[in-house]
């Protein structure tokens, strides 16, 4: 069971906004890849604090963020990671003109996620 967020032009949306209009679809008896990561709470609001999971088909037509599933024959791949590197557009206007409203983002940002 997976979620899609559709794609979006600019002006964009907020974050929240586009993830309560995001589709879910359920499939069953298919075979892919489940990618994700843990992030500590410390560092919520960089990331989304717990497991985010996503999920491709092998075909690749199929996917999206990973809601809820169950697993049959598994192969399970960790890799620590020790540092976090972020980049920030900081040439790009729309960028560095942006009027974010951090009131309530933590708890969009769990919302969405």
């Amino acid at each position: 069971h997976v979620r899609m967020m559709p794609g979006q032009e600019p002006p964009y949306t907020r974050l929240i906004d586009s993830a309560r209009r995001q589709p879910e679809e359920t499939r069953e008896n298919i075979k892919g890849s489940i990618v994700g990561f843990f992030t500590p709470e410390l560092f919520h609001g960089i990331g989304s604090a717990g497991f985010h999971i996503h999920f491709a088909n092998d075909d690749r037509d199929f996917g999206g963020h990973i809601l809820d599933f169950e697993v049959d024959d598994v192969t399970v791949e960790i890799q620590n990671f020790e540092t976090f590197e972020q980049h920030f557009p900081v040439d790009a206007k729309s960028f560095t003109d942006a009027d974010i409203d951090y009131k309530d983002i933590a708890d969009e940002i769990r919302e969405a996620e």
